[in-house]
């Protein structure tokens, strides 16, 4: 979540509670934001803008901006100094990067080299060093993907997921081609779902395709040999010549995130 500034004021959000379960509901609610691409919004006197989600557009258009400023700083253990400094130092870069994130999710938006630069030009001469550097440290530090796969649980089931394909490539006589960049493994698969370039680029945010990729259903078809490849604790628990034995596998892999047929 995004937090309070100064004299540039973040307007609230829902995730601002405590308690017990306040990491849990904080995770919740951050998933939520990424799914219903909520924009966190900010004033600089009397105009408010809005920080929208980051689709893979902007992280393409943000990427020489990003290595110009040497956002990498701001990885330390004091980012709001060091961010401080690159706004003293590269104030107009600063402003660029904020420009693009208040841009709107559209095509025609963030390809509009004058919207882009009438925002930079305002924020550059009208917002504080001090505020810039705290809006730049939430804006670089507002991903929480990572934190909502583990809520979520993806990076076990892409774990047991992996386990199910090293068997598949031990027994069968295969090769794959391809899915070398973002276009092959990122790209195409979203376009096989039915994504338009533009909702890809432009539109979706970038972490909720990821997280689409990432717990899309997928059945993986396993020979008798396979499944006893997978580990014994299969066999151990149920009983071949049950006439639902069927059933029972098929349950036990779905207790541990794979679906068999």
């Amino acid at each position: 979540m995004l937090p309070y500034g100064t004299a540039d004021r973040f307007e609230p959000g829902p995730g601002t509670m405590n308690g017990e379960n306040k990491n849990i509901n904080d995770h919740g609610y951050d998933l939520a934001d990424v799914i219903t691409g909520r924009p966190h919004n900010f004033r600089v006197g009397d105009r408010r803008f809005s920080i929208y989600p980051v689709t893979l557009g902007k992280v393409l258009i943000l990427r020489p901006y990003m290595e110009a400023v040497g956002t990498e700083a701001l990885a330390g253990s004091y980012p709001y100094a060091s961010a401080l400094m690159l706004v003293k130092e590269k104030k107009e870069l600063c402003a660029t990067i904020l420009a693009i994130h208040t841009v709107r999710n559209r095509r025609e938006d963030l390809l509009s080299l004058s919207e882009v630069q009438w925002r930079t030009d305002f924020f550059a001469k009208k917002m504080a060093d001090e505020d810039l550097a705290s809006l730049l440290v939430a804006i670089l530090s507002n991903d929480r993907t990572s934190q909502i796969i583990k809520y979520l649980g993806l990076d076990n089931e892409q774990e047991r997921l992996s386990d199910v394909m090293r068997v598949k490539k031990k027994n069968k006589n295969s090769l794959s081609f391809g899915g070398k960049s973002i276009l092959g493994d990122f790209i195409c698969p979203l376009k096989e779902m039915g994504f338009s370039i533009d909702e890809i680029l432009y539109e979706c945010g970038y972490s909720f395709l990821r997280l689409i990729l990432m717990d899309r259903q997928t059945t993986v078809y396993l020979s008798d040999e396979e499944l006893q490849a997978l580990g014994g604790s299969a066999g151990a628990l149920i009983d071949g010549d049950d006439a639902d034995a069927d059933r029972q596998l098929e349950a036990f892999f779905a207790s541990r995130g794979v679906n068999v047929k």
